[in-house]
């Protein structure tokens, strides 16, 4: 293992452990349902940035010149989801989390990769992130896919780890599942609410 890759593994675990909206959205899904809705975010924004991967290994600069255009509407029907999604979760505090889990399940998925595509400096980040640490005297592509494989990895390790602490809290705070939820929901809106500001900011 070079001294290059053991750097690049230390770099994702540093970026992976760092709060971010990501894990604010999988805090707040599994406050709201539990571990198997916030593992299934989790997913979702593992095959988001897996989607980005690949994009960055066919030709990052040549898709983000093409495309660049379509991160508006890809930011402002994120933002528009997520708000949709915390005023349903404030609305029905009420109802019985069982019952909630089994109708919205499919939905948990949709915002961890919606969250994650709507942010498209997750995907510049990652075609600055990972170049340095490439060998240009090896195989280029190789190498973008165990990096880029790397980071996913990590990053699902650590999501994973914040949902199932949380869902240990959740616990014992099963008293307070109301106003849980609209925590859950408030902090969704919140998300929400940036990804539209910051797609007003961007492309203005």
């Amino acid at each position: 293992m070079s001294y290059s890759f053991v750097g690049f593994i230390i770099s994702c675990i540093v970026i992976a452990i760092t709060p971010g909206m990501t894990v604010s959205l999988i805090i707040a899904n599994t406050l709201k349902g539990g571990l198997i809705p916030g593992l299934i975010t989790v997913l979702g924004g593992v095959i988001a940035i897996l989607s980005m991967l690949i994009i960055l290994i066919i030709g990052f600069d040549a898709v983000i010149n093409s495309f660049s255009f379509m991160f508006f509407y890809i930011q402002l029907l994120g933002g528009l989801y997520l708000l949709y999604v915390g005023a349903q979760t404030i609305i029905k505090r009420h109802q019985n989390i069982k019952n909630y889990t089994k109708m919205s399940g499919r939905n948990y998925f949709t915002q961890g990769f919606a969250l994650m595509w709507s942010n498209p400096k997750t995907l510049i980040f990652l075609g600055a992130f990972i170049p340095p640490f490439i060998n240009v005297d090896g195989n280029i592509t190789n190498q973008l896919i165990l990096y880029g494989l790397t980071f996913a990895f990590i990053a699902w390790i650590s999501d994973s780890l914040y949902a199932i602490f949380i869902s240990f809290m959740n616990i014992f705070l099963s008293n307070y599942r109301s106003k849980l939820n609209v925590l859950s929901g408030i902090s969704i809106t919140c998300i929400g609410l940036w990804l539209l500001v910051s797609t007003y900011v961007n492309f203005n």
